[in-house]
């Protein structure tokens, strides 16, 4: 039992290590969390060449980095901007298709008069809005 309890820790510790060393390649997709910076945190494509884009840090060349050093390479760049930032990266998953949904745009009245004869209710006309 103490065996097997040894294994699966050296099993544990070994995959961790692994994913700290593990590269970035194009077409991952990157969490970035900015500690109390909720603008500045996102999912990140790595782009075709390499590269991954986030604001005021602008472009910057994920490719063949570990996860730790691109977090320290935006850590840098931030620390122009904000004293002390907190930076996190992880690997992350696609987002799901419901997030590319594209968002048809709804064309509201010209005139007064149009819009008076929307609906016979401020529910209807929420509704036609909407």
């Amino acid at each position: 039992m103490k065996w097997a309890l040894l294994i699966l820790i050296a099993l544990l510790v070994l995959a961790q290590a692994q994913s700290s060393t593990s590269k970035i390649h194009p077409n991952d997709w990157i969490d970035v969390s900015v500690w109390k910076e909720p603008d500045l945190s996102r999912t990140v494509f790595v782009q075709p060449e390499g590269t991954i884009a986030l604001p005021i840090v602008g472009e910057i060349h994920a490719e063949g980095l570990t996860l730790e050093e691109l977090q320290d390479q935006i850590t840098k760049r931030l620390e122009r901007y904000l004293a002390d930032p907190k930076v996190r990266v992880a690997p992350s998953k696609a987002p799901s298709k419901k997030l590319e949904k594209k968002v048809q745009p709804k064309i509201l009245p010209d005139t007064w008069t149009e819009a008076e004869n929307c609906k016979e209710t401020a529910q209807e006309c929420w509704e036609w809005l909407a």
